[in-house]
């Protein structure tokens, strides 16, 4: 009797014991196949996803964004699944869509520099310049996951080739002045700042940033180069020759400086404005630069010749070239040759701006006589 009493009174604690054991291992079970199932999501988007950005190194745009859409899905919470596959759009050409997603990512975050960076490229490849440089500083301010320096530094740099493709050379002479102590380290940075010095209209600092290249190597042929491409904008073609008979010193078969220093030359015996020229130098000097804005005008800016205001300085002009020369020259009678000449130059660039290379002996030698 005590007996049966026992095996009915343990039976129930058994039974709910069993079932609790059940349910803990059914639970188990169900985790064990819930994190499976994770895991292969998880493996699915790392491949679709390195399968999409290898398919944006290739130049195929529609594959990469198939792939990397994929792989957003599986895991929607990934901030490097969502911007690849922002990137791809960009890439692919569906701006509308890619602008949605970045404004999404940056609605989550809006300090992302990886964000606020595709942002600012896809503003500039649309024409909003404000948009971009906004989004440019923002990225530059911004929080980067990897490597934040190397990504800030590399971020201002594209800024700055973009405002110079802008040609904005006051924000981008902003951009370079911040870049310029830690050029001072690194060559390879200090050839790039001062290629874009020159780009802001600061051949001055173009220089520097190449003599700092030269303190640690004397030798480099493309310094020299550049100090004489700058000085050459500066108009002081004498420190032009200087610097590129230093790169021919050091190689004296290279080609590219050879061809520089004879366009150098060339400019140089062409200026009308050194003060130990003689009187009939100066005066056959401005002649022929008069000649040559004449020729220049007429022939690549008929806009500027039908104007009213440039017609009497090109009357003046054709008269002061048909005439002889006169018996005594002067300072003055050279001068006002020059003048003339600035006049039509001043018509061409006014009206035909865009005909206008940085390149032309005209144009180098009119800014050189401008900045005097």
């Amino acid at each position: 009797m005590t007996l049966g009493f026992l095996h009915w009174t343990t039976a129930p604690g058994a039974l709910i014991l069993t079932v609790g054991a059940s349910l803990v291992g059914l639970y188990t079970f169900d985790r064990f196949l819930a994190n499976v199932e994770q895991s292969e999501l998880q493996r699915e988007a790392r491949q679709a996803y390195r399968d999409g950005r290898a398919d944006l190194r290739a130049g195929k745009p529609q594959e990469a964004v198939s792939r990397l859409q994929h792989a957003y899905s599986l895991v929607r919470g990934n901030r490097n699944y969502h911007l690849a596959f922002a990137e791809a759009l960009m890439a692919a050409g569906d701006r509308e869509r890619a602008e949605a997603n970045l404004r999404d990512a940056l609605a989550r975050d809006s300090n992302d520099g990886r964000a606020n960076l595709l942002m600012a490229r896809l503003m500039a490849g649309e024409g909003r310049s404000g948009d971009a440089n906004a989004y440019y500083h923002r990225a530059i301010y911004g929080v980067w996951h990897d490597d934040a320096p190397g990504n800030r530094l590399q971020t201002r740099l594209e800024l700055a080739d973009y405002l110079a493709r802008q040609n904005r050379p006051q924000e981008l002479l902003s951009e370079l002045l911040i870049l310029e102590e830690r050029a001072r380290q690194d060559p390879a940075l200090a050839r790039r700042v001062a290629q874009l010095f020159l780009n802001a209209g600061s051949p001055s600092r173009a220089v520097s940033a190449y003599r700092d290249i030269l303190r640690q190597n004397d030798d480099d042929i493309a310094a020299w180069q550049g100090i004489g491409e700058a000085e050459l904008r500066a108009g002081d073609f004498r420190a032009a020759q200087a610097a590129l008979l230093n790169a021919l010193r050091r190689d004296p078969s290279n080609p590219e400086v050879g061809k520089q220093l004879q366009f150098v030359n060339s400019l140089e015996q062409m200026d009308p404005s050194p003060r130990r020229l003689a009187s009939r130098e100066k005066y056959r000097r401005s002649l022929a630069l008069l000649q040559t804005a004449r020729n220049s005008l007429t022939t690549k800016c008929a806009r500027a010749v039908s104007e009213e205001d440039a017609r009497p300085a090109l009357e003046q002009a054709d008269a002061a070239l048909a005439s002889k020369p006169p018996v005594q020259v002067t300072n003055e009678v050279s001068e006002s040759l020059i003048s003339l000449a600035e006049q039509l130059w001043s018509a061409e660039t006014r009206a035909c701006p865009a005909v206008i290379q940085p390149d032309d002996p005209l144009a180098l030698l009119m800014d050189k006589l401008k900045a005097q």
